[in-house]
């Protein structure tokens, strides 16, 4: 038995042979049932082991293929109306009293591409233009001397006048933008840095008699263009900033019409960093607005 026992203690490990003491053909025959057992789990538990592999392979393969295709990209195109308001004050070229506040609408056209990172997260950019527009105004009392009966006579006029400025400014911008879909609907959030370049700025400057200056002769007296209206300024602001940079809010619905196809409107709000006017010259002047922009977008699925 000596050899017996030797031998397997060799192949399967001291302490399974210990349990042999003698050489009867029976415990020969249970040793060697065991080690068929042995090798029977053995080879179950490769088999076990391939088709595990099998099985995440194939569930890589399935993920890496899902993973390719689940960023689905789209491109669209937008319009926006918008309330503008100014807040501030304005210093106009004439270097005349300073304008406060003041309101206005203008629109806005855009071009956006867009990437879906997750159900919940999309990233995307938009070029576009922009256009802002103000009028403000304010009301003072002047003196003018005024001649009459063909400048034979002159006279001390003092009269009330309505000035106001009107600003038009033309910006070409970028705006990366995160969307955020949380209740995976079609409603999202939007949040965007915008960077523009200006393009054109122009301030009209009128001044407008809010009366008639009834001279003692009962003629009644305007300005030299012979008008109760006179332009004091029509051209470029001076000292403008030629880079705004603002922050864009946007809430929206992505409301799909075909498997490809959707119609997206949005209500954003623009928060300025900047202001109009170069910090060469100290200002609070900024623009700020409120808009309903309505877009179209085609995804590419």
């Amino acid at each position: 038995m000596g050899y017996w026992g030797r031998g397997l203690q060799g192949l399967i490990g001291g302490k399974f042979i210990d349990l042999v003491f003698d050489n009867s053909y029976a415990y020969i025959c249970t040793i060697t049932l065991a080690m068929q057992n042995i090798m029977l789990s053995a080879f179950t538990i490769r088999v076990l082991v391939a088709s595990l592999l099998v099985f995440f392979c194939q569930k890589s393969n399935a993920q890496e293929l899902q993973i390719a295709t689940a960023h689905p990209v789209s491109l669209g195109g937008e319009g926006m109306w918008q309330m503008n308001e100014q807040l501030g004050s304005f210093n106009a070229n004439c270097n005349c009293q300073p304008f406060q506040n003041g309101d206005g609408n203008s629109q806005s056209i855009s071009i956006s591409g867009e990437i879906r990172l997750s159900p919940l997260f999309s990233i995307g950019g938009i070029l576009g233009m922009d256009f802002k527009s103000t009028t403000s105004s304010y009301r003072l009392r002047d003196t003018g001397v005024v001649s009459y009966d063909h400048n034979s006579k002159v006279t001390t006029a003092y009269f009330y006048i309505l000035s106001t400025a009107g600003v038009n400014l033309k910006y070409l911008f970028i705006a990366p933008y995160i969307r955020f879909a949380p209740f995976h609907t079609g409603l999202f959030l939007q949040m965007a840095p915008q960077i523009g370049s200006l393009l054109r700025s122009n301030v009209i400057h009128i001044h407008e008699l809010e009366e008639p200056i009834i001279l003692p002769s009962g003629d009644t007296a305007l300005f030299a263009n012979g008008t109760n209206k006179e332009t004091i300024d029509d051209g470029p602001i001076h000292r403008v900033n030629q880079l705004r940079i603002a922050l864009l809010f946007s809430l929206g619905y992505d409301l799909l019409v075909s498997n490809h196809f959707s119609i997206v409107p949005q209500l954003k709000y623009d928060m300025p960093i900047t202001t109009v006017l170069t910090t060469a010259q100290p200002t609070d002047w900024k623009i700020y607005s409120l808009g309903i922009e309505l877009g179209a977008r085609y995804k590419f699925e």
